[in-house]
């Protein structure tokens, strides 16, 4: 199976450089990308295309299917990592934002601790090992995946580092996978299930 991962085009809180909630959309330029990457895919043989319930990722999809012309199927499983709704609109450089990355971290061992109304590491994380499993239930051969920058980042830090992947691995290697807007990451799993990276971050059509 080949597995398209694709970030959002451009949202209105990425023009910001903040968080954003659940209903930003995108922005103009933003239309413009999911325009772009769509015609990447034309001719190629996706065969289902999944998308997060997020608003930007929904606009994102809707545009790109112009094109691909498959059954759209909304996940809740690949939405972006919950964050408190009290950091809506707070920068991402932001005292405030790296003080609370480094306290959910520091509680990521604890599965019953929250930073406030946030997903926790293991509930992203499981929500990531769910769509794993998931996928390895589909037999396409061809899939698109519209969803989310730290997702992305935190279901390829699952696929390198496996199942039993520590807090302070996640971190690190969540960090270092950073997708732009419209990015195309192309994965492969065979018949066993397992997982090779193709091509990461994938945003010539930008340039």
């Amino acid at each position: 199976m080949r597995i398209f991962l694709v970030r959002h085009a451009e949202s209105k809180a990425n023009v910001i450089n903040a968080y954003g909630g659940k209903e930003v959309e995108l922005t103009d330029n933003g239309i413009r990308q999911a325009e772009v990457i769509a015609k990447r895919f034309k001719g190629m043989d996706i065969e289902v295309v999944f998308c997060s319930r997020y608003k930007r990722a929904m606009q994102t999809a809707r545009i790109m299917n112009g094109v691909i012309g498959k059954q759209i199927v909304y996940k809740e499983l690949i939405g972006e990592w919950r964050l408190p709704s009290k950091t809506f609109g707070v920068k991402l450089s932001s005292k405030k934002r790296s003080e609370m990355w480094d306290t959910i971290y520091k509680n990521a061992d604890d599965a019953k601790w929250h930073y406030s109304d946030a997903e926790n590491v293991f509930e992203v994380m499981g929500r990531v090992k769910k769509f794993l499993a998931y996928l390895r239930s589909r037999r396409e051969e061809s899939i698109l995946v519209v969803t989310h920058g730290a997702f992305i980042g935190v279901l390829l830090a699952v696929c390198l580092s496996g199942d039993d992947i520590t807090a302070g691995e996640l971190r690190k290697t969540a960090r270092f996978f950073r997708a732009m807007n419209t990015g195309i990451t192309e994965l492969m799993m065979d018949e066993t299930g397992t997982i090779k990276m193709v091509t990461f971050n994938d945003y010539a059509h930008l340039q």
